[in-house]
């Protein structure tokens, strides 16, 4: 690769991203974006955030009034990010999508008059970032390049009008890259034959360090960190929980994030008689996920479907073995000398990988530089930051 980039520009566009009330939301977007500036290239970064009235409190609702539409630029360690606050159409999700996209037009032009039209736009999900870039490479002439993160597909979530908008903006796309092969395999038929890449999330290794002290082997720590929605199986995990350890044993389980599935699953753990051993902590700042890993034994998820599991490189950064269900990202990203993988749904298997990781506790503190040491090789920034770059690089001047 030459020392000087050929993409001296990059436009990111994330489908969602980083707010006041959820600051670790798309970090994974971020993270790329930090990346790919830091190996010498121009990076910007367009964001609307479009949020439903009703989510807001009074006061947030006033203050959004006061901010509507308003373009506002910050800088994000030498990444410009731009932005426009706005609300979305009340039952009216169609509409949404294309205000969306109406309102990331205006970014992208009031972008490209500050710093200069970007040589390639990397949008992150078709819905609706693609549909953005798809619009302004028409507009503009300029390349975009696709990356899947969205489970959707997999889920049954996206409409039959949203599969054909998935399969025009694929389509007009110059690369297609997917998180995961499983990813790539669920939108193949979308792609209209085009060549699919895959190339993972990466973690902040510098961020996601090995604990300043030794971890306490007692009382062993499991901890989730993610959305508490129904597709993260956390009422299974605690099921499991509760089967393989008594309240006699010393093992904790903790609990990170938000979600509208909380009440009914703290409900659960008191109907377990879970009591003091289990945990939830709330939403968690990216510092916060950082203390809470350092803290923990082990991570352990049972969700029915990943694409990827961000979350999972970050807790084997700091050098911790993981557990997870087989639910399609996470069996290209964990290995037998990493951790566990399990079948989706089966909670005896859950609980029986969750107390053999406990009696080993010994062994799986002693395999923490090895851990870290393959999370350093395959998911660290400057690895997936070259990678993309190595794309950006195939598309400049093809339009």
């Amino acid at each position: 690769m030459s020392a000087r980039p050929v993409a001296a520009h990059v436009l990111f566009i994330p489908s969602w991203y980083a707010t006041r009330d959820n600051p670790v939301h798309g970090s994974f977007f971020r993270d790329q974006a930090l990346a790919v500036a830091k190996l010498g290239v121009q990076t910007g970064v367009v964001y609307a955030e479009l949020r439903s009235l009703r989510s807001l409190p009074r006061d947030g609702a006033r203050e959004l009034f006061r901010r509507r539409y308003r373009i506002t630029e910050a800088d994000d360690n030498a990444i410009s990010t731009m932005r426009v606050e706005g609300w979305l159409v009340p039952q009216a999700k169609q509409l949404s999508r294309q205000l969306w996209v109406q309102q990331t037009q205006r970014l992208i032009r009031s972008y490209a008059r500050r710093h200069g039209v970007p040589d390639v736009i990397h949008a992150h999900c078709v819905h609706n970032a693609g549909v953005a870039a798809m619009e302004a490479k028409r507009r503009f002439r300029i390349p975009f390049v696709v990356t899947e993160h969205f489970s959707g597909y997999a889920r049954g979530l996206l409409s039959d009008a949203l599969l054909v908008q998935a399969r025009e903006v694929f389509t007009e796309a110059d690369r297609l890259i997917a998180v995961s092969h499983a990813l790539s395999q669920q939108i193949r038929r979308y792609a209209g034959g085009k060549a699919i890449e895959v190339i993972p999330n990466l973690v902040d290794t510098g961020f996601f360090s090995p604990p300043p002290e030794r971890r306490r082997p007692r009382p062993f720590t499991f901890l989730f960190v993610g959305f508490l929605t129904d597709n993260k199986g956390v009422e299974e995990l605690l099921r499991a929980f509760a089967a393989a350890f008594s309240a006699d044993d010393p093992v904790r389980l903790e609990i990170g994030g938000d979600g509208v599935h909380r009440p009914v699953l703290e409900a659960v753990a008191r109907d377990l008689g879970l009591g003091n051993r289990v945990r939830f902590l709330g939403l968690l700042s990216r510092e916060q996920v950082r203390a809470a890993l350092w803290r923990a034994n082990a991570f352990v998820s049972a969700s029915r479907v990943e694409t990827f599991g961000v979350v999972l490189i970050e807790a084997m950064a700091t050098g911790i073995p993981v557990i997870v269900t087989r639910c399609g990202g996470p069996e290209e990203i964990v290995a037998p000398e990493l951790g566990r993988l399990v079948p989706v749904g089966d909670g005896e298997a859950l609980q029986r990988a969750m107390s053999q990781m406990n009696a080993q506790c010994e062994e799986w503190h002693a395999a923490a530089p090895r851990i870290r040491d393959h999370v350093e090789r395959n998911f660290s920034a400057g690895r997936v930051g070259e990678r993309l770059l190595e794309v950006y690089e195939s598309v400049i001047g093809q339009v």
